[in-house]
């Protein structure tokens, strides 16, 4: 089982968003707790990885070694959300 961190850019993304994509949303961040690697999740970059919540991404990385797993960012969909990374 892994921790679910959450950093101070995700807090401020969460919130942002009203129900019930809030409800959505937490329920997802703490479901990586027991399987941080769930179906339909993506590798980006490095230790990052994505998974789709409807219009909503959840951008995180995943440390197996300390076993974390740090909620980075949560966004809408758009052209910009990948950026940066």
């Amino acid at each position: 089982m892994h921790d679910v961190r959450i950093a101070p850019g995700a807090v401020r993304d969460l919130d942002n968003i009203r129900e019930p994509d809030l409800s959505r949303l937490q329920s997802r961040i703490l479901s990586l707790e027991h399987d941080p690697r769930p179906h339909g999740s993506l590798k980006l970059e490095g230790p990052l990885h994505r998974v789709r919540v409807g219009d909503w991404r959840i951008l995180y990385a995943i440390d197996d070694k300390q076993q974390t797993v740090t909620i980075l960012r949560v966004l809408r969909r758009s052209e910009r959300t990948y950026k940066g990374i």
